[in-house]
């Protein structure tokens, strides 16, 4: 019988002790609504942790997405998230006070290979032709705006 109890022991000892390992890579549980900057702190800590209908719930009646599961797809490749906030400044009329939070995020991606990195690496995953530039978006538009101007001769213009 003194065997017996004394291996339950050390059973929930080490239990406890590989809980307590587990918790320490978890992301901590924040939910302070005491001030505007432990609320954006509390959204990121939900986020951290995966509690996405928790950090839903911050937004209140203004939702950052169409609907819950893009909120959650938003998400996907997204391990870890940092934020820093800053002094934060109110302003207010008639009752109602808003808050500024200024904000400083950095996002840890889960897999370097789900995202494309061109922009930073120079290898894009398509080939690029050496003759485009970045700006060849806005040349496009320029032009078209030209196009738009200019009298243009319609199929039935001499018709009446």
């Amino acid at each position: 019988m003194r065997s017996a109890l004394l291996a339950a022991t050390a059973f929930f000892s080490l239990a406890t002790i590989s809980q307590t390992a587990f918790a320490a890579d978890e992301a901590p549980y924040v939910d302070d609504r005491s001030d505007a900057a432990a609320v954006v702190r509390s959204l990121y800590s939900a986020i951290n942790r995966h509690e996405f209908a928790r950090a839903w719930g911050y937004y209140g009646d203004t939702k950052p997405a169409k609907d819950f599961d893009t909120f959650v797809k938003g998400y996907d490749g997204t391990d870890k998230v940092d934020v820093e906030t800053g002094a934060v400044s109110d302003e207010g009329a008639a009752g109602s006070i808003y808050y500024s939070v200024p904000v400083a995020i950095r996002a840890t991606g889960k897999d370097r290979n789900t995202f494309c990195l061109a922009c930073f690496t120079g290898k894009y995953p398509l080939p690029v032709d050496p003759e485009l530039d970045k700006f060849i978006m806005e040349k496009r538009e320029n032009r078209a705006k030209a196009l738009a101007e200019e009298k243009q001769p319609t199929l039935f213009a001499g018709l009446k």
